[in-house]
This record gives structure tokens, sequence and C-alpha cells, in this order.
């Protein structure tokens, strides 16, 4: 009985989690402790391979194919490839309305 409570638990955890991910993913503001998740993911999954790219660089279409490859190369999953998408995200639109 205490492992299927602690599943539940997990599970519901889990699915917290994802929630709040698919919505930063769809352009709501995430917390700073996301933030700062998605941030360490970026840095762990991405930078260890190549540079920091400046994402502002990159237009729409362009920024999102490569973040596809991207997720297949280093087999992100769903959860880390939205959290990353909304790191990056974050950061197109600040570079873009910064003055």
């Amino acid at each position: 009985m205490h492992h299927r409570n602690q599943l539940l638990i997990t599970v519901l955890l889990t699915a917290a989690f994802l929630f709040r991910v698919s919505s930063a993913f769809s352009g709501e503001e995430i917390t700073d402790a996301e933030l700062q998740h998605a941030k360490d993911l970026y840095n762990l999954k991405c930078v260890k391979c190549h540079q920091l790219r400046n994402v502002s660089d990159y237009d729409d279409k362009t920024w999102n194919k490569w973040m596809l490859k991207m997720k297949k190369k280093v087999k992100l999953r769903d959860s880390e490839f939205q959290l990353i998408s909304a790191y990056t995200n974050k950061l197109r639109k600040d570079t873009k309305t910064a003055p």
C-alpha cells in the first residue's frame, strides 16, 4: 500500500509539472525556479556540445527547425524539450523587445 501511495504522489507531481511546462511552452510566464531549471538543462544538454547560440539571430521557423533537430539528436524527453523551448523562447522574446 505504501508503494502505491508513493507511486500516486509521483504521478500527480509529474502531471502537475508537465502541465506547468506545457503552459510555459504555450507562451505563459514561467516561474523563476522553472526558468533556472530550464537554463540548467540548456547548459547541460546544448552547451556541452557547442557554444551558446544567439537565439535572436534566427527567425522563428529556422529556430524551431533546429530545436526539433537537436531534440532528436540529443534524445531530449518531451518535458525537457518543452522546458528548453520555453526558456529559449523567453530569451528570444526578451532580446527582440530590448531597447
